[in-house]
């Protein structure tokens, strides 16, 4: 039924709390104020690349 490799899962990473938190932050921003929205911008940016790349390795690595 399910035989074979289902894939990699990391078995913990940070990034998706800190994901969480400047998606906290950007929600917060659009309740309080767009300066805070403006601010998390950057962080939630970062959270996302870091997360997608966490395990990257280039093209060329064995």
């Amino acid at each position: 039924e399910g035989a074979g490799e289902l894939g990699f899962f990391p078995p913990y990473s940070w990034w998706p709390l800190f994901a969480a938190m400047s998606f906290g932050m950007l929600v917060l921003g659009v309740v309080f104020g767009w300066w805070m929205f403006i601010m998390a911008l950057p962080f939630g940016a970062i959270c996302l690349v870091g997360w997608l790349f966490e395990y990257y390795r280039g093209a060329h690595a064995h």
